[in-house]
């Protein structure tokens, strides 16, 4: 395979000096030689900043960007990118580590395809123990080749994820998409934003990433106002993008305002984070969105792709809102 295409490889670091060396590791150790390590650390408070130094000192693709303060995920990725030089772009947050035969592979399917964007799998692990088995499955290989048929299998969430890692991305493209700063949403919105302008998008289920569910991970966690804020906005966003972009998928915003208005609402009520007169506020609102647009979201394909059970809580939500918030009490 020709490796004539330069790929730069973004990770953007905050606090990670147990875990930013593993992750550095893997990505010296790639099969695909034409590549560069652009390392931002978002001010790190621990050692990080100083491990990616070291890596630097020693191998010469390696290059660190330090802000004084943190910044942010959007920040640590826009900088990173701006910094990178390859033709290609890919990003591995610090945290995670990926195959030496990743950059090979997505490299060899979008050029192979003729794609946009190429995509791996990735696996998500606590214990590592949990990875071997998963490696056995022979993989296989989808191409969407049409806009219509990338942009619904994203919506329905088909084979297309929505964040940023283990995808190889056209460099420029990231100039031409809105990546949304001083917020927690970075990799959906920017990945609704890729898909709008993909023509060709190739996936493979070869497992090339190694994702660890930290116990302590924003996904996590219980939420907080600022997490519930940036879903809002993250919501607002879909809505007005597909709206503007997307209009044949007109019936999609009332399923995802539905859907969010119910996640966000359980999780505010199981949180502690959140004072309780706002939590009553949020509640309050949650549940009037998931209200005003059940009925519309009922009749879309979306919520018929759900599993059976989904859809009986979504029922039980509308109808019997007090049996729903007491089975969420005894899961607490």
């Amino acid at each position: 395979m020709s490796m004539d295409k330069k790929v730069s490889i973004v990770v953007p670091l905050y606090n990670m000096e147990d875990l930013v060396g593993k992750c550095l590791d893997s990505l010296v150790k790639q099969t695909y030689k034409n590549l560069e390590i652009v390392v931002v650390d978002d001010g790190s408070s621990d050692n990080s900043g100083k491990i990616a130094d070291e890596y630097a000192a020693k191998y010469p693709q390696i290059a660190v960007l330090h802000h004084e303060v943190n910044k942010g995920i959007a920040c640590g990725i826009i900088n990173g990118v701006k910094k990178a030089i390859g033709e290609y772009v890919t990003l591995v947050d610090s945290d995670n580590y990926i195959s030496e035969l990743m950059i090979e592979r997505l490299v060899e399917l979008k050029e192979s395809y003729r794609a946009d964007i190429a995509q791996g799998e990735a696996l998500c692990y606590i214990d590592e123990s949990e990875i071997e088995n998963r490696l056995k499955v022979e993989p296989a290989v989808v191409v969407l080749d049409s806009e219509l048929n990338i942009r619904e299998d994203f919506l329905m969430k088909r084979h297309i994820t929505n964040n940023l890692s283990v995808k190889l991305f056209n460099k420029s493209w990231f100039d031409e998409v809105d990546i949304p700063e001083g917020r927690q949403v970075v990799d959906t919105l920017t990945m609704l934003q890729m898909v709008g302008k993909c023509k060709r998008y190739v996936c493979t289920t070869e497992p090339l990433y190694y994702a660890y569910m930290a116990p302590n991970s924003i996904s996590r966690a219980e939420v907080t106002e600022r997490r519930i804020s940036d879903t809002i906005y993250a919501n607002d966003f879909y809505i007005s993008y597909i709206s503007k972009n997307w209009p044949i998928f007109s019936d999609y915003p009332a399923f995802r305002t539905a859907s969010t208005a119910l996640w966000a609402y359980s999780n505010v009520k199981r949180s502690g984070k959140i004072k309780e007169l706002k939590k009553k506020e949020l509640l309050k609102k949650f549940r009037d969105d998931f209200v005003q647009n059940f009925k519309y979201a009922k009749e879309t394909s979306y919520f018929e792709m759900m599993p059976k059970m989904q859809r009986t809580i979504w029922g039980v939500f509308y109808h019997v809102p007090a049996f729903y918030n007491l089975i969420l009490s005894l899961r607490s």
